[in-house]
This record gives structure tokens, C-alpha cells and sequence, in this order.
């Protein structure tokens, strides 16, 4: 037990390790080069010059800390979905909120042309923001109504896909009776970014954020205790229907918000879960909860990192998590193929 725990912390410092490095690698790499040297005198000295003060403030700083939070946040949701559905490939898009935020960004993107008044005027600014949000809250209040009178857990996962096929389909209407320009703009936010998040709008961003990873610290007990069922669960004192209630909100909270302010971005929610029970060798989340917050922080700077690679274009961020998430999904799929999960 005190090699195991030994173990764990040693993989939890190299790690934190890792993280610290991508952090510090978002925070240098760019078309603009930044040293160490201008990094440390704009936090501890502000000596730094204009340009490099601006480029820091406004460019680097919101992109590392958008891609820690949304990181840690879809990570952190994809673990609550599996452990609540008992489903290894559930992510933190199950319930369709990814789906309502996608129609919500296509509707104000392709659908505004259509109304015979102007908005783009007034919430021109946080238009995209705000249409995605609406359009996962939408959702999140209809899965809540039927929630109150659904007891099964299935039948909920299959109201969240018949959600996303129904917003699918409006998508396309929408796709094929819009514009070159008009289609290139949903595209883009499609592919997700973690370079979307002012440096205004961080604080609300990480606050939010943060509000809903510390809430998931808080289920530690009762996560553990729905890995026995729901009836080992019942009689130890848990109340199932409350959880659903909690994990809910806190999938929509964290994925949600995600959504709205980067896109719709993939793979993390599910292959992160997966990747920290394979390393750290455990099911309890006193450790998955920590460690998928540490591992999807890592990943997300990784991918970051990688699209900013060349100076002339940025890579698609999906792209990128996608040539990583899809090899090792496929070879968890392979490997766990006899297993109750996949019967």
C-alpha cells in the first residue's frame, strides 16, 4: 500500500512536472518570440517592453489559462459521464449540450440573414458566446424536465442523441441555404480553439470554471459508492436521483462552458478518463478526480502547443486531438473488447 502511494506521487510530480513545461512553452512559442528572460520581467519585474507587455497580456496568458481550464473541465466532465452512465466511451457530450451549443453558433452564424430585423449590431461582440450558451442552456433545461420524470439512465443517454441528431439536421438545412464566408465562419468554430478567450473575459472564463471542478472534488465519496450500483449506493445513504440532479448540471456547467467560449472541442472528455485509470491503476476518484484535471491541462497545452507550431497558420485544434485521441481510443477499444463494457 505504501509502494502504491509512493507510485502515485511520484506520477503526480512528474506530471505537475510536464504541465509546468507545456505552460511555460504556450507562454514563449508564437510568431512573436518571447525569452524567458522578457517572461519573468513582465510578471515580477514589469519591465518588459510594450509590445512584448501586450502580446503576453492579451494573446499568451488568455490562451494558457483557457487551455488549463478547458483542459481540466472537459476531462473532469467526461469522468463524471462514464462513471454515471457505466459507459467507458460516455464524454462530457453525452447529454447533447455540445450539440445545442453547435445549433445555438449556427443559428446566429448561417440563421440571422433570415430575420427581417437587425441583431448583429448589438451583440455583435459576444454573438457567438452567447448563441452557444443559450443553445446548451436550452438543452440542459429540457434534459432537466424530462430527468424529473425518467428513473433509467439509458433512456436519458438516448434523449441526449436523439438531441444531437435533431440539431445535426437543422445544421445542415441551415448549411445548405447559407453562404461561402457564412459556412467558412461555422467551420472554423467548429475545429475549436483555445485562442478565443479575451483577456476581459478570462476571469469569468477561470471563475466558472473553477467553480465547477471544485464541486466535483466534493462527489469524491458518492462517485465511488455509484461504481457499486445504485443499489449498494440507496442503502449506504446516497440518494441516485439527487446525483443525477448534481452531475447534470455539473457536466453542463464544465462542458457548457467549454463549448461556448472554444468550441465544440473533442477527444479529451473521453480518452482522458481512460488514460488516468490506465496510468495511476486505480477506479477511486480521490485520485482519477485530481489526476484527469492534471492529465487533460497537460493534454489540452500539448495540442495548443502543437497547432502554434508554424508561424504562417494555425493548426485545427480537433485535428490535432483527433490524431491522438483516435490511435489510443482504438487501442483501449481493442484491448477492452472482451470485457462486460463492450458485450
Amino acid at each position: 500500500m505504501v509502494k502504491l502511494r509512493n507510485k502515485r506521487t511520484l506520477l503526480f510530480a512528474l506530471f505537475g512536472i510536464i504541465f509546468l513545461c507545456l505552460s511555460l512553452c504556450v507562454l514563449l512559442r508564437g510568431p512573436i518570440k518571447i525569452s524567458l528572460h522578457q517572461l519573468f520581467s513582465h510578471f515580477f519585474n514589469n519591465l518588459s517592453e510594450p509590445l512584448i507587455t501586450d502580446v503576453i497580456r492579451e494573446i499568451r496568458v488568455p490562451k494558457t489559462l483557457t487551455a488549463i481550464f478547458a483542459g481540466a473541465s472537459l476531462a473532469t466532465s467526461g469522468l463524471l459521464m462514464q462513471t454515471f452512465f457505466q459507459n467507458p466511451l460516455a464524454g462530457p457530450f453525452i447529454l447533447g449540450i455540445q450539440s445545442g451549443s453547435s445549433l445555438g453558433v449556427a443559428l446566429w452564424v448561417l440563421g440571422l440573414k433570415f430575420l427581417p430585423f437587425e441583431l448583429t449590431s448589438i451583440f455583435h461582440k459576444f454573438g457567438i458566446t452567447f448563441s452557444a450558451m443559450s443553445g446548451g442552456l436550452l438543452i440542459l433545461i429540457i434534459l432537466f424536465l424530462f430527468s424529473l420524470k425518467i428513473k433509467g439512465k439509458l433512456i436519458l443517454l438516448i434523449f441526449g442523441l436523439l438531441f444531437s441528431y435533431i440539431s445535426s439536421g437543422l445544421i445542415n438545412i441551415l448549411s445548405l441555404l447559407s453562404e461561402a464566408n457564412e459556412l467558412k465562419n461555422f467551420f472554423l468554430w467548429s475545429q475549436g480553439s483555445f485562442q478565443r478567450v479575451s483577456f476581459n473575459e478570462l476571469p469569468m472564463f477561470c471563475t466558472i470554471s473553477l467553480f465547477g471542478l471544485l464541486s466535483s472534488l466534493t462527489l469524491i465519496r458518492p462517485l465511488n459508492l455509484m461504481l457499486l450500483g445504485d443499489n449498494y449506493a440507496r442503502s449506504s445513504g446516497l440518494s441516485p436521483e439527487k446525483m443525477k440532479f448534481l452531475l447534470i448540471i455539473l457536466t453542463a456547467i464544465l462542458a457548457g462552458l467549454v463549448t461556448s467560449f472554444c468550441g465544440p472541442v473533442a477527444f479529451l472528455g473521453v480518452l482522458v478518463p481512460h488514460m488516468a485509470r490506465k496510468i495511476f491503476g486505480t477506479g477511486d476518484h480521490k485520485v482519477l478526480i485530481p489526476s484527469v484535471m492534471l492529465i487533460g491541462a497537460s493534454l489540452a497545452l500539448f495540442s495548443e502547443l502543437i497547432s502554434s507550431l508554424s508561424d504562417q497558420v494555425t493548426l485545427p485544434l480537433n485535428a490535432i486531438l483527433g490524431l491522438i485521441g483516435i490511435p489510443v481510443l482504438f487501442v483501449f477499444l481493442w484491448r477492452g473488447r472482451k470485457s462486460e463494457a463492450f458485450q
